[in-house]
């Protein structure tokens, strides 16, 4: 899978660093991790979703937790990259149903 070699190449590269950006209701703490690689500076979210290695995160009303997320995830699924490769029932469809 494609996805998966280019998460591994993003991972290898370059040190990843990650700020608190906030908490959840549950105690958690919400996180932005970046890398950077040959001067630029990358979202690990961003790459990983753009990448189909991975979905936005949504809110339970069904928002998206991040735009620029929602944004990378269209377009790994109009690209059907990655896990957007096959065809699916897409995973918060089924949490925010209860399932």
């Amino acid at each position: 899978m494609r996805s998966i070699a280019s998460s591994a190449a993003l991972f290898s590269t370059g040190s990843i660093g990650c700020q608190p950006v906030g908490p959840a209701k549950d105690d958690a703490t919400f996180v932005v991790c970046a890398v950077e690689i040959e001067g630029t500076t990358i979202d690990v979210g961003t790459a990983l979703i753009s990448s189909g290695a991975a979905f936005a995160a949504v809110f339970p009303s069904g928002a998206p937790v991040s735009a620029a997320y929602a944004v990378a995830e269209s377009s790994a699924k109009e690209s059907r990259s990655g896990l957007w490769e096959g065809s699916f029932d897409h995973p918060v469809a089924h949490l925010l149903s209860g399932r």
